[in-house]
């Protein structure tokens, strides 16, 4: 019939330029009709006169999540040697923070805020201020010579105050990485550092050691009883050990001048289950009391005697001891630690291993020396642990 349009089909193609000469409506009606064509797949066509479309671009109001590799990062002062350590390496190696935007948006507007680090550290990186949806950057933190401060470096024997430097966007969160240079002295995980290891990823923070802060005995002995421990004495190592005999399940070869964790699972392993009279309480001998949780960390040892120092146990000399050690770093350095008196260690005496061990005589001055006690005698004890990188 004349005048009586026929029945619209969103398919037919024909109908569709001249939908707006024939339609008589505006405004909501004809919306509706482009958003139908569109769900049946002819969105790429030209719409009525007077049609609109809602925005698909995500536009600035869409928003991205940023995240940082670490949270914390703690770096080495540059200029110290790390004895000891595979290569004899030196310190201050750069550490990386990688920014990663885990949206589905680009990140726009990304600035990084750097608080004013200790002398001589710089930040760089490759952030621009735009950052694509799955893509990273990164920050590169490289250290000076000087070691973060609190009232002072750290390094005097105090806690560094972190330096936290943030990146966020106009359309992200923002995330924040705490940062310390650490040098000799500073405390930090628990203890005073006496060691580092710049070996340790450069993705992430600075291996070492640290000493604790107090004496956990002024007067304690070695053990209650004279026994032979497996693999503990100065001359043992992972191939040879020394003793090489009475190894009790659990124990292993230690290098007893200078692996004191070893040497201190060997002692508490055996007096725990081995030992006549067994278990013997932790409190009553010197590798014992290093079980305990000090300073919120729970997994301290008793230091070997190279740990402790250099001379007598072949540890070297002052000027070129086996590893980074207590007296070197934290008593002749300067004495940023008051140490004062004799202090056992977990290394045996390897011709009387029964009787015997190692015990470090610090005295001011620097005239700290490596000596042999009977294991009865009562001494101090200090116990120390690795960093957690």
């Amino acid at each position: 019939m004349q005048g009586v349009p026929r029945p619209f089909d969103a398919h037919d193609s024909t109908m569709l330029r001249p939908l707006a000469s024939r339609w008589p409506y505006r405004g909501s009606a004809v919306l509706a009709f482009s958003l139908a064509l569109g769900a049946c797949g002819n969105g790429s066509e030209s719409v009525a006169t007077g049609a609109s479309t809602p925005s698909s671009s995500p536009g600035t109001s869409a928003t991205t999540t940023l995240r940082a590799s670490v949270s914390k990062l703690a770096l080495s002062v540059t200029g110290l040697t790390e004895y000891g350590v595979a290569g004899t390496p030196a310190s201050g190696r750069a550490r990386i923070v990688t920014i990663t935007n885990t949206g589905s948006a680009a990140a726009t507007g990304l600035a990084i805020a750097v608080p004013a680090l200790p002398s001589g550290t710089v930040e760089s990186g490759s952030c621009g201020s735009t950052l694509a949806a799955g893509s990273t950057c990164t920050l590169t933190v490289t250290p000076g010579a000087t070691a973060s401060g609190g009232v002072g470096p750290c390094t005097t024997g105090t806690a560094p105050t972190p330096a936290t430097i943030s990146v966020g966007g106009s359309n992200t969160n923002t995330v924040s990485v705490d940062v310390v240079v650490l040098g000799y002295g500073c405390i930090y995980q628990g203890g005073y550092v006496y060691a580092l290891d710049d070996t340790t990823p450069s993705t992430g923070s600075v291996g070492g050691k640290v000493l604790s802060q107090f004496d956990e005995a002024s007067a304690l002995v070695w053990s209650t009883r004279f026994d032979a421990i497996y693999g503990i004495s100065e001359t043992s190592t992972a191939a040879l050990p020394s003793p090489s005999v009475g190894a009790v399940a659990g124990q292993s070869s230690c290098d007893g001048a200078t692996d004191g964790a070893c040497d201190s699972a060997n002692i508490v392993d055996y007096y725990t289950s081995y030992a006549i009279g067994a278990p013997i309480a932790l409190p009553d001998y010197a590798a014992g009391v290093c079980e305990a949780t000090i300073a919120s960390e729970s997994d301290w040892h008793l230091p070997a005697i190279c740990e402790m120092g250099y001379g007598g146990a072949g540890c070297g000399t002052s000027a070129s001891p086996t590893e980074q050690n207590v007296q070197s770093d934290l008593v002749d350095s300067g004495g940023a630690v008051p140490l004062n008196g004799n202090y056992w260690s977990s290394t045996e005496a390897s011709f009387a291993p029964a009787n015997g061990a190692w015990v470090q005589s610090f005295m001011p001055g620097g005239d700290s020396t490596e000596e042999l006690a009977t294991k009865g005698l009562a001494l101090a004890v200090r116990c120390t642990r690795a960093l957690t990188p």
